[in-house]
């Protein structure tokens, strides 16, 4: 926390995620300390802090086939994100794009709130979020794959529905598992090794390959949006989520936030 030396008032704040007990250091404005988590941060007080959050909503829980969700709320929220329910989300995506401000959003669960997208189409709040400059970090099944009915039971699976929403051709994705490597992008990323992913998408134009699994595909990939360098629509497939994978989807998060003010 900083506070105005004068008037002992707060001027920011920010979640370390873990944590510290090493002394800090200060040189030329910036704050260095480590965390127990192994993170080396540098703060200073000036520009805009980028809003980090993890959708999660108890209410969507029997909807969600990414079976990890509960571990990647709790491993986000330890890491300082704010976890938002389906009003929370709603809330956070307007204020972005009325105050402009780096931030990212990682989905726990893979499913699309009607609130933030009613239907599958680039007009809706979620994708004018992105539009925006907005990041969105995705691990499980694809957004609108399933067409559910309105007591929310899944009615059938639809590959073509998040091409309208975000512009890139599921067609061919399955749900086979497979080996996946991080490429030069990716690696920049901070992916620094690979796991087994799963829904991953042919390489194509509109997209970035951060990481090729064995057939060729795409088993992490960026697609932008006109936004700064590191933002746009994050897609990451996983087996299963270990410690290992959730500190990767933590660095895919991450990168580029702090270079994102607008």
């Amino acid at each position: 926390r900083a506070v105005d030396r004068t008037t002992g008032l707060e001027r920011w704040s920010f979640p370390a995620g873990d944590g510290v007990y090493s002394s800090p250091v200060v040189h030329e404005g910036v704050v260095f300390f480590g965390t127990e988590d192994g993170s080396v941060l540098a703060l200073h007080g000036g520009g805009v802090f980028p809003e980090r959050a993890v959708f999660w909503d108890e209410a969507f829980t029997d909807y969600s086939l990414f079976q990890d969700h509960v571990d990647v709320r709790v491993f986000f929220k330890q890491a300082g994100y704010e976890v938002l329910d389906t009003g929370g989300l709603l809330t956070f995506l307007e204020s972005r794009l009325e105050d402009g401000a780096p931030s990212v959003v990682v989905f726990a669960m893979d499913h699309l709130p009607t609130e933030v997208a009613p239907e599958a189409a680039d007009t809706v709040l979620f994708r004018r979020y992105l539009d925006a400059g907005g990041k969105v970090v995705w691990p499980g099944l694809p957004p609108m794959f399933l067409v559910r009915d309105s007591a929310g039971q899944a009615l059938a699976l639809d590959r073509g529905r998040p091409a309208p929403l975000l512009g890139v051709d599921h067609s061919d994705v399955n749900f086979d598992f497979y080996a996946s490597m991080p490429t030069e992008e990716g690696m920049g990323w901070g992916l620094d090794r690979g796991w087994v992913s799963s829904y991953s998408v042919s390489v194509s134009g509109t997209i970035t390959p951060l990481a090729l699994d064995e057939t060729g595909r795409a088993g992490a990939w960026v697609r932008a949006f006109g936004g700064p360098p590191g933002t746009g629509y994050v897609g990451m497939g996983f087996d299963q989520v270990t410690r290992q994978e959730l500190e990767l989807l933590r660095r895919v998060a991450e990168y580029g936030l702090s270079d994102s003010q607008r």
